[in-house]
């Protein structure tokens, strides 16, 4: 594939303030996934870079960049974040 949408839910209803860093995309993670797709010279193929390939996000947050490698096909994708934050 040329490229893959990937759509996320945003909520604003959190009841703490460390919720929000989880349920909020950040502008990096959308940048990131821009750059994910894009031939370069990080990701020569760009999205065909990521089949196939292990990968592990750390600090995921929503997971964005994760999900997206999913999609693009990486065998294994393992998505970390600080203990309090990794129930959804």
């Amino acid at each position: 594939p040329s490229g893959v949408t990937l759509t996320l839910e945003q909520s604003s209803g959190e009841t703490c303030a460390e919720e929000s860093m989880q349920s909020s995309v950040w502008v990096a993670a959308v940048v990131l996934c821009e750059l994910m797709q894009r031939p370069c010279a990080a990701f020569p193929t760009g999205v065909g870079h990521w089949r196939g390939k292990r990968v592990l996000e750390l600090g995921a947050g929503c997971g964005a960049c994760g999900i997206l490698a999913a999609r693009c096909g990486a065998s294994s994708v393992q998505l970390t974040d600080l203990a309090p934050l990794l129930p959804l």
